[in-house]
């Protein structure tokens, strides 16, 4: 796990522009959802621009129901979850 994380690191655009990837790297670092947030919010801070603005709403979709239904997976298994600690 600490492996895919430290790949998720490298692939989360910290260190280089999105913008200056081409080909299929381009097309990949869009894909991770990371980079797209970093890319948004360095352009937003940096330069004023707001870009990704359907990508970083789609995230944000995505996470609000991946926190629902996971707070209410947890809410009816917590007592089996409970067992395991």
């Amino acid at each position: 796990m600490e492996l895919f994380f430290q790949l998720l690191f490298y692939a989360s655009a910290i260190f280089y522009n999105i913008d200056d990837l081409g080909g299929i790297a381009g097309k990949l670092v869009n894909l991770n959802p990371l980079a797209l947030l970093i890319d948004a919010a360095r352009k937003a801070f940096v330069f004023g621009e707001i870009t990704h603005v359907k990508a970083v709403l789609a995230i944000l979709a995505v996470t609000t129901v991946m926190f629902f239904l996971g707070r209410k997976f947890f809410n009816n298994n917590i007592r089996k979850i409970a067992e395991y600690f």
